[in-house]
């Protein structure tokens, strides 16, 4: 069982922090290619395979939440939705303060 909670809590955290990659210390290509002076086909073979990479993540992802929701009852599903929920809402907050956007909660 303790395996299973902090397989859950890996699941709702690590996308969270996948996500926030481009605006905390993650890949910056526009950085990396000042840094590194990059050609034009240089920064375009980068984002691609940044972009590759993200595909991966997000398949990842997913393929492990599916995986986790069969070792669940019902109720431990339903419950890892309402934290997997709460977790993606508190994220879109705390990203539009950072970010200066300002959503109405109504629409989100």
């Amino acid at each position: 069982m303790k395996k299973i909670l902090v397989a859950l809590a890996l699941a709702v955290a690590i996308p969270v922090a996948l996500a926030n990659d481009h605006h905390h210390g993650g890949p910056n290509l526009d950085r990396i290619a000042e840094q590194l002076q990059l050609s034009e086909a240089q920064k375009s073979r980068m984002k691609t395979l940044f972009d590759e990479q993200q595909v991966q993540r997000q398949a990842l992802h997913d393929q492990m939440r599916a995986k986790m929701a069969e070792l669940l009852t019902p109720e431990q599903r339903a419950k890892m939705e309402q934290l997997h929920a709460a977790r993606k809402a508190h994220w879109k907050e705390k990203h539009a303060r950072h970010c200066g956007h300002h959503e109405d909660p109504k629409t989100s």
